[in-house]
């Protein structure tokens, strides 16, 4: 077995794909290891935005995240090296770099550089929210929400075209509302503010910061809300057939 073939088997080897559909032991283990080092390190980001915590056990933290960097970084060389394996799933390091877990494996290491730049220290601490990106790490190992992602790929036409007709259905609600409503209501005194409203008003939201105060401005918002709720069901069915399908193929 040559070097590129026990790196593979390390990096690539514990989740199967049709290109070897076999589970390597040690692959399987070092998914693992990564996977609670991501978690290890979310968790490490929300308790450092404790100022108590972040001020006494700062140094324990940044070693951590260090040591984490220098693993991410290794990681992503070396799934980057054996990414034109004969049984890689990507079979190009091109393909990997522009498929979705390697943009997401370049970006959670990419905050780690920003030390070396001339950013002054409040705005480095908050592009350094972006390590949580990291979380999306771990879809590769978990099928549950691989599966997710597969059924929304395969959806992909139907929910951009509900997308779509929900888009029209914004604007043209809001421009009617901005006509009847600017008049006598300074809360929707353009279109962009309605849309917003009408966004808050589809997903069933709705805040309250923004309201019609005219009837015929409360009849569309009655129309509008009660069409929100049908809008907002549509892609949730379209989704639920795509898992009942993945789950009929299984069985």
């Amino acid at each position: 077995m040559s070097f590129k073939d026990k790196v593979y088997n390390l990096i690539e080897g514990g989740t199967p794909h049709p290109g070897d559909p076999k589970i390597h032991p040690v692959g399987r283990n070092f998914d693992v290891f990564i996977s609670s080092l991501i978690i290890l390190n979310v968790a490490l980001i929300i308790l450092e935005s404790v100022e108590s915590l972040q001020s006494s056990y700062g140094p324990a933290f940044n070693l951590i995240e260090n040591i984490s960097v220098v693993i991410f970084i290794t990681e992503y060389l070396m799934r980057l090296y054996v990414a034109n394996h004969k049984k890689s799933e990507y079979n190009s390091r091109a393909k990997f770099v522009f498929s979705f877990y390697g943009i997401i494996d370049l970006l959670a290491i990419l905050p780690a550089f920003l030390g070396f730049t001339k950013l002054n220290a409040e705005v480095l601490r908050q592009l350094r929210i972006f390590r949580l990106l990291r979380i999306f790490k771990l879809t590769r190992y978990n099928k549950s929400i691989s599966m997710v992602f597969k059924v929304i790929n395969e959806k992909k036409n139907e929910l951009y075209s509900t997308f779509f007709i929900a888009l029209m259905l914004m604007i043209v609600v809001s421009s009617l509302m901005w006509s009847v409503e600017h008049p006598y209501n300074p809360s929707m005194k353009d279109i962009p503010t309605t849309l917003y409203w009408a966004v808050t008003t589809l997903t069933t939201v709705g805040y309250g910061d923004i309201a019609p105060v005219t009837g015929i401005g409360r009849f569309l918002f009655s129309f509008f809300a009660l069409i929100g709720i049908a809008v907002v069901a549509i892609p949730s069915g379209i989704i639920a057939s795509g898992f009942i399908d993945q789950m009929t193929d299984k069985q």
